[in-house]
């Protein structure tokens, strides 16, 4: 594997079945999950710190108060985490979304009392992350210029139309890639200039197509000087973690769609076998496409210019 230096993992889970109630995506497997488990894994692997962020589908949201008083018990519990090994963990803050209020509010309370990292949101809450629901929240996060990491939630489905298969197999890179339109149609970075949104796994389907999304326009006339001119260069605004892609496939067109040092890398621990998680950071860390300092930027250098409090950590050391 090339030479990378340190490793910051954007893209790892904790599993808080104590907090959240059982943890249902369908057909998925859900595994055991501890703090150690994580620790064990990082130190496996070389990873110097990992971003704690909750495991989809997140905090339930039919009901405002109950998603209000998990998120804070969840945000508490990940900032124990960070306090008891500050030198290997941070964490993105839950969000009790779609309450917007509740949201701006936890937010307050996650950045300045318990001074987490970021965000961690979910794909939909109802409305896609991206829709003008959202334009309160993102002028928070445009002032405050948080990262926020977008993870996908299963969509919903009428009967049998999952196949009985696994949503994580291929509805979440749907799930990324409906982000990711709403957010360049909309032009949400247009309008809110300071956002740093990063999409998981490559961003779904983005880069593979990401010359068909421009097309709106020409097949529906009303879009015509109502969105952003250029929707390749609204899509290379995303950051995008390489949880889980593959160098034959995914990475070719994610270097064609955007520069590396909008590339963070991520694991996706404990969902994937620690043998794939390996494959996959190889694919990566070897990728021809890559200069030696590509491979350093996507493994930590991008993720520290985001995470300041973790850059200071590291630089400790």
């Amino acid at each position: 594997m090339a030479q990378h230096g340190p490793i910051v993992d954007v893209h790892h889970h904790a599993l808080l079945p104590a907090l959240t109630g059982g943890i249902d995506l369908g057909t998925v497997d859900i595994p055991a999950w501890s703090i150690d488990d994580s620790v064990a894994f990082m130190d496996r692997m070389g990873i110097d710190v990992a971003v704690l962020s909750l495991s989809s589908p997140g905090v339930p949201y039919g009901d405002a108060g109950k998603a209000r008083d998990m998120a804070r018990r969840i945000n508490e519990t990940l900032a124990t985490y960070i306090a008891k090994r500050p030198d290997r963990f941070a964490a993105f803050a839950t969000l009790p979304l779609p309450d917007i209020d509740g949201a701006l509010r936890e937010h307050e309370y996650a950045a300045d009392v318990l001074r987490l990292d970021g965000l961690g949101v979910m794909s939909n809450y109802g409305p896609y992350f991206g829709s003008a629901h959202y334009d309160p929240l993102f002028e928070e996060l445009n002032r405050r210029v948080c990262p926020v990491h977008i993870h996908p939630r299963p969509p919903t489905l009428a009967a049998n139309q999952d196949f009985g298969l696994p949503p994580s197999l291929y509805e979440f890179t749907f799930e990324s890639t409906r982000v990711a339109v709403q957010v360049a149609y909309n032009n949400v970075f247009g309008r809110f200039p300071n956002l740093k949104l990063v999409l998981s796994h490559a961003g779904g389907t983005v880069p593979f197509l990401a010359k068909r999304l421009t097309y709106g326009p020409q097949i529906v006339a009303e879009l015509r000087g109502k969105v952003p001119v250029d929707i390749i260069a609204e899509l290379a605004k995303f950051y995008f973690d390489v949880a889980m892609v593959s160098g034959r496939f995914t990475l070719p067109a994610l270097n064609a769609l955007v520069a590396p040092d909008h590339i963070l890398y991520g694991s996706d621990f404990p969902f994937m076998p620690v043998d794939d998680i390996l494959e996959s950071t190889s694919d990566v860390f070897d990728f021809v496409g890559y200069s030696g300092e590509d491979v350093r930027n996507i493994a930590s250098q991008n993720a520290l210019r985001l995470l300041p409090r973790v850059a200071e950590q590291l630089n400790k050391r």
